[in-house]
């Protein structure tokens, strides 16, 4: 059922990295922002929700990158709403270059956070003021994002105290921030000779301004990957978790 959101761009050299590439950072940016565009268009966007002192916020991304957009690669970036799934509005992405092919899958669960208490609301709810009915049923990965789980023996690497820079009109550190964080804490020779194949992270509770971030990392090797993991607590309690999957060259 062919019923997207669709938004041709050129990367733009603010978005990538050292090598040309794309940020996974800077796709999670085109994709919130294609998701606010998206759901506006569907009268559930960010003004809507506002009305009733609500607003989305994202629990759970999982993205694939198939190739590695570059910089001035002209692409198109679609999203839809796929309904709802328990808790969760699922709304995924897919990232396709010039001549159609795929460059990154992706999907992403979102819940209602209400704006004057910090608590969440509960998602079946909002049918009673909008239509929530699926956009389109395709599916970008077989399987929604899922939940990760760090072991306990992962190392502090850093800490990172949340700052301007890190936070968003909600009022919390945005989404992109903790992709940021998490791959600060990587080797240099790693993000180099290497780009992700899978990216998932899961925004287990919101992150303030001025709060300190303790950033655990575990990482995971066999003949075929890289596996690194990340925690980030704050006070002792889990605010993310993060798993990025490197192919082996």
């Amino acid at each position: 059922m062919e019923n997207k959101h669709i938004v041709p761009l050129t990367i733009p050299s603010y978005l990538v990295d050292f090598k040309q590439r794309l940020r996974p950072s800077n796709f999670m940016a085109l994709a919130q922002e294609s998701a606010m565009e998206a759901a506006g268009v569907l009268q559930f966007g960010f003004e809507d929700l506002a009305k009733h002192n609500l607003a989305w916020v994202v629990s759970r991304t999982k993205l694939v990158f198939e190739k590695i957009p570059m910089w001035k690669d002209r692409v198109e970036f679609h999203t839809w709403h796929k309904g709802v799934n328990g808790l969760y509005f699922i709304r995924d992405y897919q990232m396709l270059d010039k001549d159609g092919s795929i460059l990154v899958n992706g999907t992403s669960s979102w819940i209602t956070l209400n704006t004057q208490t910090r608590s969440l609301f509960r998602t079946d709810e909002l049918a009673q003021w909008f239509d929530i009915t699926p956009q389109c049923t395709d599916s970008a990965l077989e399987e929604n994002a899922g939940k990760i789980v760090v072991p306990k023996d992962s190392q502090l690497v850093t800490s990172h105290r949340v700052t301007y820079s890190d936070v968003d009109f909600i009022g919390h550190a945005n989404n992109t921030s903790y992709i940021v964080w998490a791959m600060d804490c990587l080797p240099t020779e790693l993000l180099r000779d290497n780009f992700p194949h899978i990216v998932e992270i899961n925004f287990n509770k919101e992150t303030r301004g001025g709060e300190v971030v303790d950033i655990f990392r575990k990482v995971r090797e066999d003949d075929s990957s890289i596996v690194v993991l990340f925690e980030g607590r704050v006070e002792g309690i889990t605010h993310f978790t993060a798993r990025f999957t490197y192919k082996k060259i």
